[in-house]
C-alpha cells in the first residue's frame, strides 16, 4: 500500500495527538507511528522553508538587478521581502541567495541601499551574533565612544547572547573584546565599564526568583548613598553596581517597589543621585523588563529635537519575532499609542516604509518552533512522550508553513496580474504546482487581501478556454461539480455525458457533497431536477448513483468475491437476453450500481471468459449512448476512465475542449497526475503530447497533468530536451495510431433493438465559448497578509513538461531543494 500524503499524514496525526492530549501514557501505544510521522513531517517542513527562503533569494535578487540593464533597485519589493521575515528566515534566504547567485546577500544589500534605511536592513539582516558584534563596532567606531549604545546592548542581552556576540567580534577583529573595551571607556567611565564588565563575565542573576527580605535589605543599602549629601559625601556607585547589578530583573522590581514604599521616592530618580549620568542610565534600564527598557528609549529617540534614526537603528534592527512583540505591546501600555504609529509620525521614505514594515509583520514560517523542530531524530530516540511534544511541534511549524505559502502565493498572483497585462507563466506555475485544496486557500487569501478571489482575478487576466480550465483549477472539488451540475443542466436539454461524469465516475462521498452544495446553492432537490431533465432508463440509473446502496462510504474497499462476480456475470448475460430493454436497464443497475469499480471489473471479466466477448461491447450494442457510458464507467477504475475520455475528446478535427476544461479540471492535482499515467500505460503515449490545443490554454492543461504539487512531493529538474530531441518526439506523436476505444465507437454503433424515450435537445456544442459562470459562494473571512510576492526569476533554466517548444516554466538555477 502506498503511503499517505503528507497531507493525510498531518491529518491522521493531528488526530492521534488530540486524542492522546487527555491521556499521554498511552502514546507508548503509537510509538511507531509516532516516529514515522516525526521523521516525515521534519522532512517536509525542511524542504519547505527551503522553498520559500528560495522564492524570497529570488525576490531580493530581482529587486535589486531586475531594473534596466540590471540599474536601480525596487526598495518596496526589497523591503517586503526582508523586513516582514524573522533574524531565522532571514539566515535562511541567505544560505539560498548564496546558493543561487555565489554572492552575499547582506553585502548585495548594502551596496543598492543607504542612509538610515541602507542601515537598518544591513543590521536586520544580520545573525544575532553578527548584530551583536556589528553595535560594538558602531559604538566604538571613529573618535570617541558612544557609551549609549553600549548600554542599549549590554543591558538588553541575556549572558547567552552577549557570549555569542563576544565570540563572533573577536573571530572578526582577532583580539580581546575586554581589552578593546578597556581602552574605548576611559577613566570617566571606569564605573560603567565596571557594570558592563559584570554583565560580560556573567554576573547578573537570569532567574526569576525573588527574595523579599533581600529587597529590603539592598533598599536600605541603596538609601544610605543615594541620600547622602551632594556636599560632604560621595556616592559610592560600587554598591549599586553590585546590588542592581546581579538582580535579576523581578528582584530588581521588587526592590524598585519597596524603595518607594519606604521611602516615598523612586528608586529610578534616587539613583540620580549620583553624578555618573551614563551609569545612572544603565542602571535604571536594570530596573525594568527589557521591552520597557527599550520603549522608553525608541520614546526618548522619537522626541529628541529631530527624530534620533541612528538609535531608532540600534534598537529596533535587533530584535527579532516575539521581540518585538514584546517591544511594541510595552510602548502602546507605556504611552498609549501604537509604536508602528508613532513611526510614522516621526520618520519618511523607505526608512519609514522599512522600519514600519519590521515592526509590524515580522514574518517566521516556522513560528518560532525550530529548537524542538529541528532536533534530530537520533537525539528524541523512541520516547513515546518526546515523540508526541515533537509530533505536536511539527504540526504546528507544519501549518504555519503551509499559511505562509498560502499568503506567498496569493502575492505571486497579484504580482503576475497587477499592472499592465499578465506575466501567464508566473500565473500558470502556480495554478499548476499546487493542489485544489491549497488553491482554495490561496483563493481565501487574495479575496481578504484584494476583495476578490481567484475566480474573479482569472476572469478579469485571461480570457477562453484558458480561463474558462484555470477556473476550474481554482475551484473545490464540491463547488466545481455544483458548477458542472448547473451548465449541464442549463437551458433546454442537458448535457448527459456531463451527468454521466459527475454521477458514475465520482467517489460516493464527493457526488454526496456535490449534492448537498447544488442544493443549497439552488434551494431546490437535486433528486427532483434530474427528474424534470431526464426520462427512462437513464433516469433510473441516475437516481440510483444519487440514492443507491453504492453510496456506503466503505463501498470501493468491499472484499472482491470471484463467485459473486461470475454469479453477476451469468445475471447480466441473461438479462441481455431478454426482450424488453427496461428489465435489461433494470438488472444492470441493480447489479452494477450496487457494487464497486473493482467488484464490476472483476465481473466483466468473468463475463469475457464465460461467454467469449465482452461486457462493455455488449452494453454498447444493447443500451444508447448515455446509458452505455454510465453503465461503462461503473466497470473501469476512475484513472483509466477519465484517460478514455479524454481520448475521446481529442479525436479528430480539434478537440472537445468543453470535455477537457470538464475533465482536467475537476480532478486534483494527484488525481490528474494518475491520469496522465493512466492514460501513457493504455496507450503508450504520454498524455502531454496529446493535449491538442494551443497557447496558454496548452500550457495550462499540460502543466495539471505533469507538475506534481511542490508543497508535497520532492521534484527532480529533469535537463532541458535539444532541438533535435523536440523534433523526434514531434514526428512521432505524428505516427501515433488512432486506436479505437469504447468511447470512439459509441456513435458508429446500431441503436438498441428497442428505442427508449425520444433523445432531448443537446446541450451547447463543445467548440462553443464558455457559458456565463455559475453563481460564486460568499467570499470567506480570512486575516489579511502584508506578504509580498516573491518573483520567480527568468533564468536560462525550464521545467520540462511536454513539448518544450509549447510549455516551459521558469524555475531557478540549480542547486534546487523541493519537497515532499
Amino acid at each position: 500500500m502506498a503511503a499517505p500524503s503528507v497531507e493525510a499524514l498531518a491529518s491522521q496525526a493531528k488526530k492521534l495527538v488530540a486524542a492522546l492530549a487527555a491521556d499521554p501514557d498511552a502514546a507508548s501505544e503509537h510509538a511507531e507511528f509516532l516516529a514515522e510521522a516525526c521523521a516525515r513531517l521534519q522532512q517536509n517542513n525542511r524542504r519547505l522553508k527551503t522553498y520559500i527562503a528560495t522564492l524570497d533569494a529570488q525576490s531580493a535578487h530581482e529587486a535589486m538587478h531586475g531594473g534596466f540593464l540590471g540599474l536601480g533597485c525596487n526598495d518596496k519589493k526589497l523591503i517586503a521581502v526582508t523586513c516582514t521575515r524573522t533574524k531565522a528566515q532571514l539566515e535562511r534566504t541567505a544560505k539560498r541567495y548564496a546558493e543561487l547567485y555565489n554572492a552575499v546577500l547582506r553585502d548585495d544589500v548594502i551596496s543598492e541601499t543607504g542612509g538610515h534605511y541602507g542601515k537598518l536592513l544591513k543590521y536586520a539582516l544580520a545573525p544575532p551574533e553578527l548584530f551583536f558584534a556589528d553595535m560594538i563596532d558602531w559604538a566604538t567606531e571613529g573618535l570617541g565612544c558612544s557609551e549609549t549604545a553600549l548600554i542599549e546592548l549590554f543591558v538588553t542581552k541575556s549572558h547567552a547572547e552577549i557570549v555569542a556576540g563576544k565570540e563572533r567580534w573577536e573571530a572578526l577583529h582577532d583580539r580581546s573584546l575586554v581589552d578593546h573595551l578597556d581602552e574605548e571607556l576611559t577613566e570617566e567611565y571606569k564605573h560603567l565599564q565596571a557594570l558592563i564588565f559584570k554583565l560580560l563575565k556573567g554576573g547578573r542573576d537570569e532567574g526569576n526568583e525573588t527574595d523579599e527580605e533581600k529587597a529590603i535589605e539592598q533598599a536600605e543599602k541603596l538609601h544610605e548613598e543615594c541620600s547622602k549629601s551632594f556636599m560632604f559625601a560621595d556616592f559610592k556607585e560600587q554598591v549599586a553596581i553590585e546590588i542592581i547589578g546581579s538582580n535579576n530583573v523581578a528582584q530588581n522590581m521588587l526592590l524598585a517597589k519597596v524603595y518607594e514604599e519606604k521611602y516615598d521616592k523612586s528608586l529610578a530618580e534616587a539613583l540620580t543621585r549620583s553624578p555618573k549620568k551614563k551609569l545612572v542610565t544603565a542602571l535604571q534600564g536594570l530596573l525594568l523588563p527589557t521591552p520597557a527598557f527599550i520603549a522608553s528609549r525608541l520614546k526618548h529617540a522619537m522626541e529628541s529635537w529631530g527624530t534620533d534614526e541612528r538609535t531608532l537603528v540600534r534598537l529596533i534592527a535587533g530584535l527579532d519575532g516575539s521581540q518585538m512583540a514584546s517591544v511594541a505591546q510595552a510602548y502602546e501600555q507605556k504611552y498609549s499609542t501604537p509604536l508602528v504609529h508613532a513611526l510614522r509620525e516621526s520618520v519618511s521614505g523607505d526608512f519609514k516604509r522599512a522600519a514600519c514594515a519590521w515592526v509590524t509583520a515580522m514574518q517566521d514560517p516556522s513560528a518560532g518552533l525550530e529548537g524542538t523542530t529541528e532536533r534530530e531524530m537520533e537525539e528524541v530516540g523512541d520516547d513515546p512522550v518526546e515523540l508526541l511534544k515533537m509530533l505536536d511541534a511539527l504540526l504546528a511549524e507544519h501549518g504555519s508553513l503551509i499559511g505562509f505559502m498560502t499568503k506567498l502565493d496569493a502575492e505571486t498572483l497579484r504580482e503576475a496580474c497587477k499592472g499592465f497585462g499578465t506575466d501567464d507563466t508566473r500565473l500558470i506555475r502556480v495554478l499548476t504546482s499546487r493542489s485544489k485544496k491549497h488553491l482554495a486557500r490561496t483563493s481565501a487569501a487574495y479575496w481578504a487581501a484584494y476583495d476578490q478571489g481567484l475566480e474573479d482575478l482569472i476572469e478579469e487576466e485571461c480570457g477562453g478556454w484558458y480561463a474558462y480550465l484555470a477556473t476550474y483549477l481554482v475551484l473545490p472539488e464540491t463547488e466545481a461539480d455544483a458548477r458542472l451540475l448547473t451548465l449541464a443542466m442549463d437551458g433546454l436539454g442537458s448535457d448527459k455525458r456531463a451527468l454521466v461524469e459527475f454521477l458514475c465516475a465520482r467517489p460516493p462521498a464527493r457526488v454526496r457533497a456535490a449534492k448537498a452544495v447544488w442544493e443549497g446553492r439552488n434551494d431546490a432537490s437535486l433528486i427532483d431536477r434530474l427528474v424534470g431533465e431526464l426520462g427512462g432508463d437513464f433516469e433510473e440509473l441516475a437516481l440510483t448513483m444519487l440514492k443507491g446502496p453504492r453510496l456506503a462510504e466503505d463501498a470501493d474497499d468491499e472484499a472482491l468475491d470471484e463467485a459473486e462476480a461470475a454469479e453477476n456475470a451469468a445475471t447480466l448475460y441473461e438479462a441481455l437476453q431478454a426482450g424488453r430493454s427496461a428489465d435489461r436497464a433494470r438488472v444492470f443497475i441493480e447489479i452494477l450500481c450496487t457494487h464497486s469499480p473493482v467488484h464490476n471489473k472483476a465481473i466483466g471479466a468473468a463475463f469475457e471468459d464465460a461467454y467469449n466477448h465482452s461486457l462493455a461491447g455488449a452494453i454498447k450494442k444493447r443500451f444508447r449512448r448515455e446509458m452505455a457510458d454510465g453503465l461503462t464507467a461503473l466497470m473501469s477504475p476512475q484513472a483509466d476512465w477519465y484517460a478514455a475520455r479524454l481520448k475521446a475528446a481529442f479525436k479528430g478535427w480539434g478537440a472537445s475542449n468543453r470535455t477537457v476544461c470538464r475533465v482536467l479540471g475537476s480532478l486534483d492535482k494527484s488525481e490528474a497526475m494518475e491520469v496522465a499515467a493512466a492514460y501513457e500505460k493504455k496507450y503508450a503515449k504520454p498524455l502531454r503530447c496529446k493535449i491538442e490545443c494551443s497557447g496558454n490554454y496548452r500550457r495550462l492543461a499540460i502543466g495539471w497533468i505533469t507538475n506534481p504539487d511542490e508543497l508535497e512531493e520532492a521534484v527532480e529538474i529533469p535537463p532541458m530536451p535539444t532541438t533535435e530531441e523536440v523534433e523526434a518526439e514531434a514526428a512521432e506523436v505524428e505516427e501515433v495510431d488512432e486506436e479505437v476505444e469504447a468511447w470512439d465507437e459509441l456513435e458508429d454503433e446500431e441503436e438498441p433493438e428497442e428505442p427508449e424515450e425520444p433523445a432531448q435537445e443537446r446541450a451547447p456544442e463543445e467548440d462553443e465559448a464558455p457559458p456565463p459562470p455559475a453563481p460564486r459562494p460568499p467570499p470567506p473571512t480570512v486575516v489579511p497578509s502584508v506578504i509580498y510576492a516573491p518573483v520567480i526569476v527568468q533564468v536560462p533554466y525550464t521545467v520540462y513538461s511536454g513539448f518544450p517548444g509549447y510549455y516551459g516554466v521558469a524555475a531557478p538555477p540549480p542547486p534546487t531543494v523541493y519537497f515532499d
